[in-house]
C-alpha cells in the first residue's frame, strides 16, 4: 500500500519527490478554463461594489500563488513543450488585462487607501 501525503494542494504519493505527475500539470490547466469563465461571469456585477472586487481579485491572487507554490509551470503542460514561454501570469493577471476592469479595481484600491490612511498618502501618486 502507498503511503500518500498532502502538501499545498497536491496530493503526493512518494514522500521523497514534490515533483508534479505529468498528468497534474495537465488537469490544472484544464481547470483554468472553468474558473476564468466563472470569474469572467462574476467580475462585471462586482465593478459597482468595490469591497467585493478587490476581495475576488485578491482571492484570485491567492489562488495563483498556491498554484505556483505547488510547483505548477507552463512549460511542464503539453501543450507548451517546446515552446518559449514567458512565467504564468496567473488568472488576476488575465482579468486585469481587461483595462475597464482593472481601473475600477484601482480606483476601489485608492479610495480604500485614501480613507484609511488620509490624503497625501501614495494612493495620491498612483
Amino acid at each position: 500500500m502507498q503511503r500518500r501525503e498532502c502538501q499545498g494542494l497536491f496530493c503526493i504519493r512518494d514522500a521523497q519527490s514534490v515533483r508534479l505527475t505529468h498528468e497534474q500539470p495537465e488537469f490544472i490547466m484544464l481547470l483554468f478554463p472553468i474558473l476564468l469563465n466563472l470569474l469572467r461571469a462574476r467580475i462585471p456585477r462586482l465593478l459597482d461594489h468595490p469591497a467585493l472586487l478587490a476581495h475576488t481579485i485578491y482571492q484570485t491572487v491567492v489562488f495563483d500563488d498556491a498554484i505556483r507554490e505547488g510547483g505548477f509551470e507552463i512549460d511542464t503542460v503539453s501543450m507548451y513543450e517546446g515552446i518559449e514561454n514567458p512565467p504564468w501570469e496567473g488568472l488576476a493577471g488575465i482579468l486585469l488585462r481587461d483595462q475597464g476592469w482593472f481601473d475600477q479595481w484601482l480606483a476601489g484600491e485608492k479610495k480604500c487607501v485614501a480613507k484609511h490612511f488620509g490624503r497625501g498618502t501614495i494612493a495620491d501618486q498612483l
